[in-house]
């Protein structure tokens, strides 16, 4: 079971580092507080270190993204477990390589989690559409 404390950290670090907190510096400070803080108490699992990513891109930081971005992505892709793993695939794209501003080949591992799963799989291609991929026509 995940301790409630780590469940908080992870969804202010989450909160403060989204999109619709874009351009406000006290929020995206409290998003790399609670990313910091998520790493002390985790350690460098590939959630924290995608969540310090995020968090440190909101606030601006890109030498903290240039440092967390390339440990987060090589996190993912080593909790990757085989050529069938399509949500391990997508993490990596969607987490570590989104978060480190590597958009291309974001999409690109995108797409290819989506061609490991069933084409009925929607909530696959959901979460693969926020990186960058795009439905062929069936």
């Amino acid at each position: 079971m995940i301790p409630a404390r780590f469940q908080a950290l992870s969804a202010v670090a989450e909160a403060m580092s989204a999109e619709t907190a874009a351009g406000e510096v006290k929020l995206a400070e409290v998003g790399v507080q609670a990313a910091e803080a998520l790493l002390a108490i985790d350690g460098p699992t590939v959630a924290a270190l995608i969540r310090a990513t995020k968090a440190y891109s909101a606030a601006g930081n890109t030498a903290k993204v240039k440092e967390f971005g390339p440990k987060a992505a090589a996190a993912a892709e080593k909790a990757v477990t085989g050529d069938k793993d399509a949500m391990g695939t997508l993490q990596v794209a969607a987490a570590a390589l989104a978060a480190c501003g590597e958009k291309t080949k974001a999409k690109a591992t995108a797409e290819k989690a989506v061609g490991m799963v069933d084409a009925k799989n929607a909530g696959l291609e959901q979460q693969a559409k926020k990186h960058g991929y795009e439905p062929k026509d069936k």
